[in-house]
């Protein structure tokens, strides 16, 4: 038969007891119990489940055309990159006054490595205060789009899903009316 007995130095001299197991001091910050033994497996497991958040089809068509029409406007004078300014969500839709419309979409197209890369900025305009015709800037949510080697792909979004088709179909429709407004 075959008993298994402690190393010496494991024992508290003396007492012929164990030592009570170490444990690693709690800092601030650090997790503690089954989160700290599970923490590596576990991120490493919920890194593997994330669902596939690929844009759809129609959202990735959207934002190629307004790569065009944008990259169409071209570069102003003295940039070597393309940057237009544009206005979205007016309450009539018919309505062209940008003074009616409630964001304001930046867009600035440059070539990164290699990567033609779009980023759109779009800031919501609150009423100030006092005077209904002035407007501050409020929240402001960025997509990011990239063509690389002829494949269009999102490379990041403060958008939903929905949401994102409704604001690039807005702003493409802002685009090309700017467009007109130019002449271009």
């Amino acid at each position: 038969m075959l008993v298994l007995r402690p190393k010496p130095e494991a024992t508290i001299r003396g007492s012929g007891r164990h030592p009570a197991p170490r444990t690693l001091p709690d800092r601030p910050g650090s997790f503690s119990g089954p989160i700290r033994f599970l923490g590596g497996p576990a991120c490493l497991l919920l890194a593997l489940v994330v669902p596939d958040a690929s844009p759809s089809s129609a959202l990735l068509k959207m934002l190629e055309s307004i790569h065009l029409e944008v990259k169409e406007l071209g570069p102003r004078p003295g940039q070597d990159f393309i940057s237009w300014n544009f206005f979205i969500g007016a309450k009539d839709e018919e309505d062209d006054d940008d003074t009616h419309k409630d964001r304001h979409v930046a867009i600035v197209i440059q070539n990164v490595g290699g990567t033609e890369k779009m980023t759109i900025l779009v800031t919501r305009l609150e009423a100030a205060s006092g005077n209904p015709g002035v407007r501050k800037a409020g929240k402001s949510q960025s997509l990011s789009f990239g063509i690389s080697g002829g494949v269009p792909a999102v490379l990041s979004s403060d958008f939903g899903d929905e949401e994102s088709q409704a604001v690039a179909g807005d702003i493409l429709k802002a685009v090309r009316n700017k467009k007109k407004l130019l002449g271009s």
